[in-house]
Parts: C-alpha cells; sequence; structure tokens
C-alpha cells in the first residue's frame, strides 16, 4: 500500500499536511496550522486515547505568537463496541446499519467475514445479531436519547448474551 501525502490550503494563512504512518499501516498524522492565532503562546493535549473510540489516538494543540498548529496521530479504524477490539478491515460495521442497507445485505457480509476468518468465536453471528436489533429498536426512539441506548450498552448486552466461545 502507498502511502499518502497532502498538503491542502484551504483558506489564506492555513495549511494542512497528512500522510499515513509508514510505520504502522493503521495509523494516520496530520498537522494543521493556521497564521490567526489567538494567542502568545497555549499548548493542549487532547484525545489521549490509543483504543476504546473510533480514531483513537492523541491531539496536541500549540500556538506560539499567532502561529497555531495542530497535530494528530490516529488509528484509522472504528471501534466494535460489541467485540471490545478495532473493526477488521473487511469486516461490515454496525454504524452502516440504517433504512437503505438491508438485513439480508448486512447479514450475508457478516457471513462472509466469518468465512473469511476462521478465527472469529462461534457466537459472533449471535452477538451481531443483538446487536442489529438493538440498533433497530434504538431507530424506533428517534432523537429522544433518553431511551435510546449508548453503543457500549449495545455492545455490553450482546456480549452478555451471546459470550466469546473459545475455538
Amino acid at each position: 500500500m502507498g502511502h499518502k501525502y497532502m498538503l491542502n490550503r484551504s483558506e489564506k494563512g492555513q495549511f494542512c499536511f497528512e500522510f499515513r504512518a509508514p510505520f504502522c499501516e493503521n495509523k494516520y498524522i496530520c498537522l494543521q496550522g493556521w497564521i490567526e492565532g489567538e494567542h502568545l503562546w497555549a499548548f493542549e493535549m487532547y484525545d489521549c486515547c490509543f483504543s476504546g473510540k473510533d480514531h483513537a489516538g492523541i491531539g496536541l494543540n500549540i500556538e506560539v505568537f499567532g502561529y497555531r498548529f495542530n497535530f494528530e496521530f490516529c488509528d484509522l479504524r472504528h471501534w466494535n463496541e460489541t467485540e471490545q477490539r478495532f473493526y477488521m478491515y473487511d469486516e461490515p460495521q454496525t454504524e452502516w446499519i440504517r433504512p437503505d442497507y438491508p438485513m439480508e445485505q448486512y447479514f450475508r457480509e457478516i457471513k462472509e467475514f466469518i468465512a473469511d476468518h476462521p478465527e472469529i468465536d462461534r457466537n459472533y453471528y449471535r452477538r451481531c445479531l443483538i446487536t442489529y436489533k438493538l440498533h433497530q429498536q434504538n431507530a424506533l426512539y428517534g432523537d429522544d436519547w433518553n431511551k435510546r441506548l449508548r453503543a457500549d450498552k449495545i455492545g455490553e448486552i450482546a456480549r452478555s448474551k451471546a459470550p466469546k466461545l473459545k475455538q
């Protein structure tokens, strides 16, 4: 896989340089800068987490004499709350579940994924089914966030009803 290097100038006084880290295929590095900084100096570290969320990594904001720089080193993958790991590249993601992504297509892709990955345990399909049903139930609540389940709670329920089995 080739490395992606890109320099963007979207606004006057702003630049962005981003590329995939050559030493790890799942990592992404981005450096952004602005001339319109607001402080004489400032330093901020954010998102210091390397697993447990989508695009886990670290971010730094540094501002010196009106020049602001943002540096991000993060994972390109999404986090699978049910399996407590990052999604594999060919694995269907629960974020894809929506009205225009039919259930039959999702589960056909899940079965293909299982066939391609014999290391996946026997209850994986059941956990996917439970996760799918809970996401569909959430969709019925629309924007009523008091009734909707968070993704981590959905994962917890699916793991409790279909625990991982040793091969």
